[in-house]
């Protein structure tokens, strides 16, 4: 009858309305652990790649010094410090991030830069090093606002050893 339909669609509504609210932030955690986990990822092939092949192998921004417009992954064969897509193999290559998420500027989130340019670097032995083959560190942080899961930080230590945290719950990061 009428009736029940109107009561089956307002109670369909009342618990859309109360459901709404949970899944944009079930959206907003899952666009940040896919992104904080893509780009550890890209930083793990680089390290292994690096080993591998027993050159330099660099993750750089795609657009310039933004790493929101996505990321490189790239043997560099000729030895240059430079992408050249006709000299160096491009290893992969990640899309812009969710706009749902940024890239914190905090002092904690290094972001992997030596001062001019944004890159992380693995040697040959798979550690990190400046372009100058000094020991490079580094963090990078994923935010997401609005969500109960704010925050991921990728960090990269001297020795190679790569990890994801969640900087809020884990004190060493």
């Amino acid at each position: 009858t009428l009736i029940e339909l109107l009561v089956t669609v307002s109670l369909v509504a009342v618990m859309l309305a109360f459901a709404a609210p949970s899944f944009t932030a079930f959206q907003r955690n899952a666009a940040l652990r896919s992104t904080a986990g893509n780009f550890m990822s890209a930083v793990t092939l680089a390290r292994s790649e690096a080993m591998r092949r027993g050159i330099n192998v660099y993750l750089v921004p795609t657009t310039a010094q933004d790493w929101s417009k996505g990321w490189t992954v790239y043997a560099d064969l000729n030895w240059n410090q430079t992408l050249e897509t006709s000299d160096d193999a491009v290893l992969t290559q990640a899309p812009a991030i969710d706009p749902m998420v940024t890239i914190a500027t905090t002092s904690q989130a290094m972001q992997f830069s030596d001062g001019s340019s944004r890159y992380l670097m693995f040697n040959g032995g798979g550690y990190p090093r400046t372009n100058a083959g000094t020991p490079a560190t580094g963090a990078i942080e994923f935010r997401v606002e609005g969500s109960s899961d704010t925050r991921r930080r990728v960090l990269v230590t001297g020795a190679g050893r790569i990890r994801l945290c969640d900087p809020a719950k884990d004190s060493s990061s």
